[in-house]
């Protein structure tokens, strides 16, 4: 009894010309004859990718319908959902790989809400050698000097390490307590004999 060696049927692809296994290399479509596309699945992905490449604005238009829909929506919701993780640990190490990105667009949102030019700053910066006008030191690594205004008029006063800036507001901008809390100081400093 001889056995027959059962091989699989293959098929020329359409656009690279080379013969291929049916089953593992062409998508089924019963439009097509045979049931296969004509193009194995390589070069279907390559047309799609320049096709998707060279169509941007029809496949955000595409795209914006769909997710406009009901089923649309649920997809979204179920992707962000199941890569949520992934998504999570990828912008945090981008955030780790590009910090003066993150020091640059924290500085213009400062800027912009404080209404002064990246000009403005810089001349504070000048004026201050870049540090804070209280206590006379540079910023901490990793951290930028902050604008500092009165919350009476919105003026900027100039630049503040950040414990700095916490303690003026706290003290509600009141040069009154601020001078009674360095009284308090000092008193205590001299009853210690710190002094």
């Amino acid at each position: 009894m001889t056995s027959v060696l059962q091989t699989e049927p293959t098929k020329v692809c359409s656009t690279c010309k080379e013969e291929k296994d049916v089953a593992t290399n062409f998508h089924k479509n019963k439009n097509y004859r045979g049931g296969y596309t004509a193009q194995c699945k390589v070069c279907r992905l390559a047309a799609i990718k320049i096709w998707r490449k060279n169509n941007r604005d029809k496949v955000r238009a595409i795209n914006k319908r769909y997710y406009a829909t009901d089923k649309g929506k649920a997809l979204w919701k179920r992707e962000r959902i199941k890569h949520a993780e992934r998504r999570r640990k990828y912008i945090a190490g981008w955030r780790e790989r590009n910090p003066h990105v993150i020091a640059k667009h924290a500085l213009n949102r400062r800027l912009k809400q404080r209404k002064m030019t990246q000009e403005q700053y810089d001349a504070l910066v000048k004026k201050q050698n870049n540090l804070c006008a209280v206590c006379g030191q540079p910023e901490r690594e990793g951290e930028q000097l902050a604008i500092d205004h009165c919350h009476k008029t919105d003026k900027n006063r100039g630049l503040l390490c950040e414990r700095h800036n916490m303690m003026m507001g706290l003290a509600g901008d009141s040069p009154e307590i601020l001078r009674k809390a360095a009284a308090y100081l000092e008193e205590y400093a001299v009853e210690s004999g710190i002094s």
